[in-house]
């Protein structure tokens, strides 16, 4: 039998991406840097006061590799073995080294 849908919480993406990015270690700074979006914006994100647009769901899902409804819907503690599945997290952790290093000026400059 199919799973039914589940409610939008935005509580629960707000619980989700501050679990996620406490994963990988990341502030809402960093994950402002890495998103190309403000830190405010991040912040009203993980307090629940907003929830990401169309283009930073994207952003989020090529970062983390997770649809940002999932997060929203589904319990964290269910999330997590597909979260932390070691292949996945290893990918994850290169495109936020990489990104790191692209936000670095240049000593060139």
């Amino acid at each position: 039998m199919g799973r039914t849908a589940s409610k939008w919480s935005t509580s629960r993406l707000s619980d989700s991406l501050v679990r996620l990015a406490g994963l990988h270690r990341l502030s809402a700074n960093d994950l402002a840097a890495l998103l190309h979006v403000r830190r405010q914006t991040v912040s009203l994100w993980m307090n629940g006061h907003y929830r990401p647009n169309v283009e930073a769901a994207a952003k989020l899902y090529d970062l983390f590799e997770i649809d940002v409804a999932q997060l929203a819907t589904r319990p964290f503690s269910e999330l997590l073995p597909e979260i932390v599945d070691a292949d996945r997290f290893e990918r994850v952790e290169q495109r936020i080294k990489r990104g790191a290093e692209a936000a670095q000026p240049s000593l060139d400059e």
